[in-house]
């Protein structure tokens, strides 16, 4: 048997990170979407914006803000972070539903506890990430990579081990 060189072993390494959960190869603008996702909490809301919220995506300095140092947290730049913005300001949307989901397509095995002051904000938010991270837009450039195997408004489990665990305090 053959062993394959450095160009053929990048070519199929390429291929196989093409193939999406349905068995569909990614074209190039696809997997280009999906790196520029990966790499970045903005880019990410704006692709999925109107999976999440029905209205269109108006950006701004605050979306900027929060995503950057949403970022910061991840990658331990930062280890405290406090949001003060008037209500309206896509705080919810961003940190409480698309963060983990974002986190999720990176690292699938990581944990949430995400809270709130009403069990009704809550379970709303814990229902858009599940429901995001359901919709064909995100299985199709992450599904080969995890899938949820529980999902309901208090938990949401993938099979690497991840969770994001919703209560009120």
């Amino acid at each position: 048997m053959a062993i394959p060189n450095q160009s053929e072993l990048y070519k199929a390494i390429d291929k196989f990170n093409r193939i999406t959960s349905s068995g569909v190869v990614l074209s190039d603008e696809k997997l280009e979407i999906k790196h520029r996702c990966e790499g970045s909490l903005k880019e990410f809301v704006i692709y999925m914006w109107d999976i999440m919220v029905p209205d269109p995506f108006r950006g701004g300095f605050h979306i900027d803000a929060i995503c950057d140092h949403l970022e910061a947290l991840y990658t331990l730049d930062i280890h405290d972070l406090i949001i003060n913005l008037p209500p309206r300001m896509a705080k919810s949307t961003i940190c409480m539903v698309a963060y983990p989901a974002w986190i999720f397509c990176k690292d699938p095995s990581f944990s949430f506890l995400c809270t709130s002051y009403a069990e009704n904000v809550s379970n709303r938010d814990s229902e858009g990430c599940g429901n995001l991270m359901s919709h064909p837009r995100y299985k199709d450039l992450w599904g080969k990579k995890f899938y949820l195997v529980s999902k309901n408004k208090h938990l949401i489990r993938t099979n690497k081990g991840g969770e994001r665990r919703a209560t009120t305090i």
